[in-house]
């Protein structure tokens, strides 16, 4: 029998051969993925997913009678230590965190703990696994400190580094404190192992969790029905526009998006230089009320965009340019109804999602030679 595997956040799994890691959940039959290489990110079925390599063979169960004293001593006090959270009906992030920091472990030991025991829920499981394999080599207790510090220092910070700069600035302490340069691989293994939400809330805020782990409290109010709440947000992009003549810097843009709420589409757009106001939500929601084909046609887009109509509610922020008295005169005539976004789950918000995950695809381009 093969044995079960978790779709939680942070858990590993393989897809076409290749190893990702599980982010959140989109549908009840997809997830959002990483991918373990190429830091790439992708929704995929989670009928397409495996677990990791080799994990699919069946490991043979092993009796507590057959441990030894101090194996069985250890799988006990693991048992102890998990046993909360294993028979805990709703297990949360901040459950297993409290256990961890009470119990004086991280947070990826005690996720390995409780995934290896829910797998057959055997308490032998739980036993060091020393005999039948090579253990590896162990780096010196100062190596480790220097590793711990340069994570805690640039990796899990406002800093936002990337891998191959925590490896550079490691090697770097290294070669100072007269210490033998630990293996690239080995630095990429102690990243991969930080929790997914901890590596958020570090380098992206509070809000940042909140948003990609937090509990979506149920559907959208009203929602029922395609242009039923189309929900509108602006959103400076991590884009410089240059003069044509001169290439120099004119400033980045504002995008405008209008997002149906029932089918994640995106209604309409507005692109400026202008700040946000009454007059980019007026001109996206009148992009997003008219039909789309010749637009497409004039920008030589082969395809189609079937979405137009005037929606029935419309949600946004508490801006200014959405209180404006003529926005919401506009809407009162057109007899649209607008609302406000604060006593809505931000998993909710579609727009809002929608756009932070845009600026984080967005790459810097390579400069002209």
């Amino acid at each position: 029998m093969t044995k079960p595997f978790s779709f939680n956040p942070g858990a590993a799994v393989t897809c076409r051969g290749r190893a990702f890691t599980i982010l959140e959940a989109v549908t009840a039959s997809s997830v959002l993925v990483e991918d373990a290489e190429t830091k790439e990110m992708e929704v995929v079925p989670v009928s397409r997913l495996s677990r990791p390599d080799g994990a699919d063979r069946p490991e043979p169960r092993r009796s507590l009678d057959s441990l030894p004293e101090d194996d069985l001593a250890e799988a006990k006090r693991r048992f102890a230590i998990i046993k909360p959270l294993v028979r805990c009906a709703r297990r949360s992030h901040d459950d297993v965190k409290a256990v961890a920091e009470q119990n004086g472990i991280g947070l990826s030991t005690l996720y390995r703990w409780i995934q290896t025991y829910e797998g057959r829920r055997l308490m032998s499981d739980l036993a060091p696994r020393r005999k039948g394999r090579t253990m590896p080599k162990r780096l010196d207790a100062t190596t480790e400190a220097v590793i711990d510090s340069v994570i805690q220092d640039l990796y899990l910070s406002k800093q936002k580094a990337t891998g191959e700069a925590v490896i550079i600035e490691v090697h770097r302490r290294c070669r100072a404190a007269n210490l033998a340069k630990p293996a690239s691989s080995t630095i990429r293994t102690r990243l991969r192992a930080i929790d997914p939400r901890e590596k958020v809330l570090k380098r992206e805020g509070r809000k940042a969790a909140h948003d990609k782990f937090g509990r979506v409290k149920g559907e959208f109010p009203g929602a029922d029905s395609p242009l039923a709440v189309v929900q509108i947000d602006h959103t400076l992009l991590d884009i410089i526009v240059l003069d044509e003549e001169m290439r120099l810097p004119i400033g980045r843009p504002w995008l405008t998006l209008a997002i149906d709420v029932f089918s994640r589409m995106v209604v309409g757009y507005h692109l400026s230089l202008d700040h946000p106001s009454a007059v980019a939500v007026g001109l996206c929601l009148c992009h997003g009320m008219l039909d789309k084909a010749a637009e497409l046609e004039r920008l030589g887009i082969k395809g189609e965009w079937p979405v137009w109509g005037k929606p029935r509610m419309i949600h946004s922020d508490n801006g200014k340019d959405f209180r404006s008295y003529l926005c919401r005169f506009r809407l009162k005539a057109a007899t649209v109804s607008d609302a406000k976004a604060a006593s809505v789950p931000i998993a909710s918000r579609p727009a809002f999602r929608f756009e932070g995950g845009h600026r984080s695809d967005m790459k810097p381009a390579p400069l002209p030679p």
